[in-house]
């Protein structure tokens, strides 16, 4: 049998009656008959040494989290990926996802009890994860993120911010790279992402300037999700809700 989630890989020969051949190694991930439904819900990518770089996932229907998988960027153009173990999680669970462990014993993934963990930001109020492929973080103010039933199937929930505008910027349309520009321009003919008009512009991302370790960026405490930048506000300092309901005060330059 293939565990939910798990990571398996074929391989084999072909050949044909000329002689030719060619091996092939293709990797699969176990089916999940029951994913839970997830939201990214909460963004500290300014990290410190008191609040590394984490992510929140608010969870909108229960279900196994076997297979889900967040990228930094989108599946076809990705800086990291995170691909969760097989655990059941309820509607209203938080799952905090923490992208630069510091390597301690205490940094376990909770697939049974949400209180197992220790290290920076880890609270019995959410499933704790920790990313420990190296290379970890998230973008600061820039990026957009992603999450799939699997590393092959389909888009369930993303996120693009952005401190720039159209004027900022001239390259590649005001978003700075051709990677941003790429990424976002796949969200939005995914219907992952609302614009306001028919070329994706920077403006069209959630306003991340003035994010900082505490003034995270956010969906509302409801988690409203209408894949669009109006979902996202900044919140206060010390605002930063990990693990728990996000604030709904904004953040005032």
């Amino acid at each position: 049998d293939c565990a939910p989630g798990a990571r398996f890989s074929v391989s084999g020969i072909v050949a044909d009656l000329a002689g030719n051949s060619t091996s092939f190694v293709l990797p699969f991930w176990g089916y999940n008959p029951d994913p839970a439904d997830l939201l990214i819900n909460e963004i500290a990518g300014v990290g410190s040494t008191t609040h590394p770089d984490a992510l929140e996932l608010y969870v909108s229907e229960a279900g196994d989290l076997a297979g889900l998988t967040l990228y930094v960027g989108v599946r076809d153009d990705y800086d990291l990926r995170y691909v969760f173990s097989a655990g059941r999680v309820s509607a209203g669970d938080f799952i905090v996802l923490h992208l630069r462990p510091q390597g301690l014993d205490t940094e376990i993934d909770e697939l049974s009890d949400p209180a197992e963990s220790g290290g920076k930001d880890a609270l019995p109020s959410a499933w704790d994860f920790w990313y420990r492929d190296g290379g970890g973080g998230l973008p600061d103010r820039n990026g957009i993120l992603s999450l799939y039933r699997s590393p092959t199937d389909g888009l369930v929930d993303a996120v693009a911010y952005c401190e720039r505008t159209s004027e900022s910027d001239q390259k590649y349309d005001g978003f700075g790279t051709a990677a941003f520009k790429n990424r976002m321009t796949i969200l939005v003919e995914s219907d992952a992402w609302l614009t306001t008009g028919d070329t994706p512009k920077p403006e069209d991302c959630a306003r991340s300037i003035g994010v900082t370790s505490t003034r995270t960026l956010c969906r509302s405490s409801e988690s409203i999700d209408t894949d669009g930048n109006a979902d996202w506000h900044i919140v206060p300092t010390s605002g930063i809700s990990l693990g728990a309901a996000n604030h709904d005060d904004v953040y005032q330059p």
